[in-house]
């Protein structure tokens, strides 16, 4: 069979590396932080609508257990982060199908509000106003490509039966420690690690679902780190999250799971 020849684009415009700074200097006009969305990292569960043709979610080549950006669509099968800033808030919700798709709160686990709270028959932590409280672990992550080069922020949420993924992964990052010029061992800043995260399919008596898998693969560049830092400087000092996206899929991964016996209805398997 023949090749088909490569036919050579001609006339295709291209910048400088100079051109390139120069424009930058007047380029993106009032476009921050406010003014765009960031991106959620998220494992695609199997009852999720990207996975359903004809929904306007629907991703083409998404699959239960690929990671989802909500900002750009994509989905991959692991992605490469630096874990740049962290905090655990009590993030309190109306019962699935009521009230808007944001959260009623969020509390500052200093207030300790799961005090307050009861185990209801499903085990979640129930206020007596019918709401329930979901601890939820914030990272915000800064994604690089094959080489180490940053190419966007964004956040991961732990919740549930993640929450242990989120505390191991702490734990990582105050485990890894360099060794320095004169011998000496030196802790490393989280801004100059790099993890790998992908998925694994979970399971208890229950039923089955996606889970976090998270490796240490390196220490980051300086360009990376410099990154990191300016992210971890922003969002340290503006935490608000919109929730709105991501509250259409929380309420619908708590009964997302796949249930021995359930004959089409899902149970949460914890």
């Amino acid at each position: 069979m023949s090749k088909t020849p490569t036919v050579k684009e001609t006339n295709v415009p291209t910048l400088s590396s100079a051109d390139l700074d120069k424009l930058m200097q007047n380029s993106f006009d009032n476009i921050d932080s406010n003014a765009v969305s960031m991106p959620y990292f998220k494992l695609v569960s199997k009852q999720s609508d990207i996975l359903e043709p004809g929904s306007a979610n629907y991703v083409e080549k998404a699959k239960p257990g690929m990671l989802f950006n909500t900002a750009t669509r994509e989905v991959y099968e692991n992605i490469k982060v630096i874990p740049s800033y962290f905090y655990l808030a009590d993030v309190e919700w109306s019962e699935r199908g009521e009230g808007s798709n944001r959260p009623v709160t969020i509390h500052d686990i200093s207030a300790n509000v799961l005090k307050n709270t009861f185990k209801d028959d499903k085990g979640k932590d129930r206020l007596e106003n019918g709401n329930y409280i979901e601890r939820t672990a914030h990272h915000f992550v800064v994604r690089l490509d094959a080489n180490n080069n940053v190419i966007d922020s964004g956040l991961i949420l732990m919740s549930r039966t993640q929450m242990k993924k989120s505390q191991r992964w702490n734990t990582m990052q105050l485990s890894q420690f360099q060794e320095v010029e004169n011998g000496e061992r030196k802790q490393l800043p989280n801004h100059a690690q790099i993890y790998t995260l992908s998925s694994t399919l979970e399971k208890n008596s229950k039923g089955t679902w996606y889970g976090w898998v998270i490796n240490f693969t390196g220490v980051a560049p300086m360009s990376a780190i410099n990154r990191s830092v300016e992210f971890r400087s922003s969002v340290s000092q503006n935490k608000g999250v919109n929730y709105a996206d991501e509250q259409s899929e929380v309420k619908k991964e708590t009964t997302s799971v796949t249930t021995k016996g359930s004959q089409g209805t899902e149970a949460t398997p914890f």
